[in-house]
This record gives structure tokens, C-alpha cells and sequence, in this order.
């Protein structure tokens, strides 16, 4: 007797693949699809912007035009329209700095005649007089005068002087006496050559108080008379230049 089971029964034979599908399997997948692709048709042509109440509100109030877009300024009657004033230009105030008044008793700013001054440290002098062609004067003062060269002239300074020393002065060595003119040089009276009338050298000593006027005499060029000034000097001096200056007219 055999040990294996019985074999099973004969299986149903399965309906051929190749035939036509029954129609509710045919819509069973069909219906899902078109119902899919309804959504999203839909949810692609819907926006969700004009669907939000507040969001279609924000649009509208934006897109309002403002009452200043409505109306040009220039349109009121009433507008006014700010111009801002062109600046004026404002005057310098700056003021260059006066010039410095010379002082007097130099050759910009010569004392007047008569006006007296101190010279030096021991005198106190003044011009009584200047004059600017005195050749014959000289020439007639004394025998061995020559006559100046040609175009020149004597010329003679009167001096008033007063000694204000602490010892003894001799105003005519003491003093010099100058003229510079137009043409920039220096005369002085030792540069003469001739003994003068009424020569201050002729004048006596004198102490602290003692005043003697004489004459020093000057040779100079004719083209500079009415040119320059008058100087009075110590004839030593060790403080510099210490001219006083006198107008020659």
C-alpha cells in the first residue's frame, strides 16, 4: 500500500489575460483619476489672494490714489509754494591793520623847524634856519674859501643847541649836522671844505644849561635842493644811528 497522500483535485481554469476587462474595472480607475485631476485643475486657476478678505483690502487701500496725486499744489488756490531765498553775500568785515604812523623827528616823519628835540644823550637841538644856496655867503666869509664845484652850491644849517650833559660840551665838534636828498646819499658839514659865517665851532664851551647857535655849513649838488630833509647827529656816537630829522623848508 502506498504511503504517499492522493493528489489534490483539479484547479478551476483562470479566464485568459489577453480579453477585454469588464467595465467596472474600467471605471473603478478612471473615476479616481478624473476626479484628481478636477483638483487640481482647480486649485491651480484659484488665487488664494483674491479669496482672503483682508488681503483684497490692502490691495484696494493701496491702490487708491492719495489726495496729493489727485490735486497738483499749483492748482489750489491757496497753495503756497516755498522759495528758498538766495543767499546774499555778506560784506568782509575784515579790515587790513592801519599802517603805523612814522614817528616824529625821523626822514618820513621830519620835526618842523624850530621844534626841539633831544640829540643824543648830552644835547637838545633844533633847525632855526636852512639855506639851500648860500655860495656867495660862504665864498665872501673868509679869503681862502673856494668856490664849490660845478654844480654845486653852499648851503648853511643855523643850529640852536642847549647842553644837557653833567660835565662840559663843545656843540661845534660835538654835533653834526646832515642833508639827504633825492638821490640817496649822505652830506655831511665836515665834508664842506669851507669856513662858514658865524661857524658854530666858533661858539664857547658850555655846561648842563648852556644854549649857542651857530651855522654848519654843507656842500651839495644843485639837483638835490628842495629834495631832502635836515639831520642832526652826535658826531661820536656808540648807540647807533641816532639822527633827528628837521623839514629843509
Amino acid at each position: 500500500m502506498s504511503t504517499f497522500p492522493p493528489p489534490p483535485p483539479p484547479s478551476a481554469p483562470e479566464p485568459p489575460t489577453g480579453g477585454p476587462r469588464p467595465w467596472f474595472k474600467k471605471k473603478r480607475v478612471l473615476i479616481p483619476a478624473a476626479i484628481v485631476a478636477v483638483f487640481v485643475v482647480v486649485g491651480i486657476t484659484a488665487d488664494p489672494a483674491k479669496d482672503d478678505p483682508d488681503t483684497t483690502a490692502r490691495n484696494t487701500i493701496a491702490a487708491a490714489p492719495t489726495e496729493s496725486t489727485v490735486h497738483d499744489a499749483a492748482d489750489e488756490p491757496d497753495a503756497v509754494v516755498a522759495v528758498k531765498p538766495e543767499a546774499e553775500e555778506t560784506p568782509s568785515t575784515t579790515t587790513s591793520a592801519p599802517e603805523p604812523t612814522p614817528a616824529s623827528g625821523t626822514r618820513e616823519a621830519p620835526l618842523p623847524m624850530a621844534e626841539v628835540a633831544a640829540v643824543g644823550e648830552d644835547y637838545e637841538a633844533t633847525v632855526v634856519s636852512f639855506t639851500p644856496d648860500a655860495t656867495a655867503e660862504v665864498v665872501g666869509a673868509n679869503m681862502f674859501n673856494d668856490p664849490p664845484p660845478e654844480g654845486e652850491v653852499y648851503s648853511l644849517v643855523r643850529v640852536r643847541a642847549t647842553y644837557t650833559g653833567d660835565n662840559e660840551g663843545t656843540p661845534g665838534t660835538d654835533l653834526s649836522v646832515g642833508y639827504i636828498g633825492a638821490d640817496g646819499r649822505v652830506y655831511v658839514d665836515h665834508d664842506c671844505g669851507a669856513v662858514e659865517p658865524s661857524s658854530m665851532s666858533d661858539e664857547p664851551r658850555v655846561v648842563a644849561g648852556g644854549m649857542v647857535e651857530g651855522n654848519f655849513c654843507l656842500r651839495l649838488p644843485a639837483a638835490v635842493l628842495g629834495t631832502g630833509s635836515v639831520f642832526i647827529e652826535p658826531l661820536f656816537s656808540f648807540s647807533g644811528d641816532e639822527k633827528v630829522w628837521w623839514a629843509a623848508s
